[in-house]
This record gives structure tokens, C-alpha cells and sequence, in this order.
């Protein structure tokens, strides 16, 4: 006999075989060239359980660009709340977001794709209220650091793009594959310019 755990054990499964299959499909052929059709032969999942978890392929753009996104967030997060030094704490910063995109292509390339997309509007509020939680600590632990004296007193608007731009910039070129730099001395590099803009 099944239980309620297992159960919900299973759901989710299919959820995230579901979700998965959408992003690969995304990234593969394109979000127009797409279809629920190929993401449910991807996932291996009845039609059934696809259509009880996401009724089109708008919902499930959303569902991949929301996990991908508090995903992210949550390594970001795991850093801010264990470093109290601003210099390690940037470098691990950068070094996190650019071992993410290494580790996670197809997330990494449908983010980048659709991050300006009307797609996301399925997962709005989800998405308004892990940005909220996430930038709330990000300009917390900031503020920490420009009141010791660490950092720059300039405004977290400011901070934010001198350490993530790069990291977007180089993701963006190394997906697309024009970058032959290694991932360690991109992360070397990298981190050290950008302790070197921010720091005091």
C-alpha cells in the first residue's frame, strides 16, 4: 500500500523529470520549436501527469526559469550567511556564479534567454517574492560590510552590477563558446578585479 509520502514522493519526480525535460528541450530546439509533446516524450511521463502538473508550455517556461532562478539564489544565499569577511565573500561570490553557469549550461542558456521574456509572467508573484528574500539579504550583507569600512559607500544599485556584470558578461561569452580562458583563471581573474572595484 502506498502512503501519502510516497505519494508526494513520486509527484514530485515527475514534476522535476517534467521540468527538466521542458529546459532541455528549450535550450535544444528553441522555445517556439519546442513542444509539450517532445518535452513529455523527453521526461517519459504520461500525458496525464504532464497535464496535471502544467496546462501549457507557458507554464512550464515559467516553472524552469523560477528553478533555475531560486537555485542560483540559494548557493548566493548559503555565502552570505556564513561569510563575514567582504573580501571572501565577493570572491566566493563570483566564484559561485561562475562554477553555476559551468555546472548548469542548460539553465545558464535559458536564463539568459528568457530572462527579459513576457514567459515569466506565470511565475510573477513566486518569482517577486524569492527576488525580495534574496536581494534582502544580498543589500544586508553589503550594508554589514560598507559600514566596517570594507567595501565602498556607494549604493547597493551600484554595487550589485561592479560584482555580478562581469560574472554576466563572461558567462554570457562562455556559453556561446567564444572564450577559450580556463574556469579556474576566469574565476582568479575575475574575483580579484572585482574585490579590487568595490573594496575601500
Amino acid at each position: 500500500m502506498r502512503t501519502l509520502n510516497s505519494l508526494n514522493t513520486s509527484t514530485e519526480t515527475k514534476r522535476s523529470a517534467i521540468v527538466k525535460a521542458a529546459m532541455e528541450c528549450f535550450v535544444e530546439m528553441g522555445y517556439t520549436q519546442a513542444t509539450i509533446e517532445k518535452i513529455r516524450e523527453y521526461s517519459g511521463v504520461s500525458n496525464g501527469s504532464l497535464y496535471h502538473h502544467f496546462k501549457c508550455k507557458e507554464e512550464l517556461a515559467a516553472a524552469v526559469y523560477l528553478e533555475g532562478i531560486t537555485n542560483y539564489q540559494e548557493g548566493i544565499s548559503d555565502i552570505l550567511l556564513k561569510e563575514t569577511s567582504a573580501e571572501t565573500g565577493v570572491k566566493a561570490i563570483v566564484g559561485y556564479h561562475l562554477n553555476w553557469v559551468n555546472e548548469n549550461k542548460s539553465w545558464a542558456t535559458f536564463l539568459f534567454n528568457m530572462r527579459s521574456s513576457d514567459l515569466t509572467k506565470d511565475a510573477e508573484g513566486a518569482l517577486s517574492h524569492a527576488n525580495e528574500r534574496f536581494y534582502k539579504l544580498l543589500n544586508n550583507w553589503l550594508k554589514k560590510q560598507k559600514v566596517a569600512g570594507a567595501i565602498k559607500d556607494i549604493s547597493s544599485s551600484s554595487l550589485l552590477p561592479l560584482i555580478l556584470g562581469p560574472c554576466q558578461e563572461f558567462s554570457r561569452l562562455w556559453l556561446s563558446g567564444t572564450l577559450k580562458t580556463s574556469l579556474a583563471r576566469a574565476i582568479t581573474d575575475i574575483s580579484e578585479g572585482v574585490w579590487r572595484s568595490v573594496q575601500a
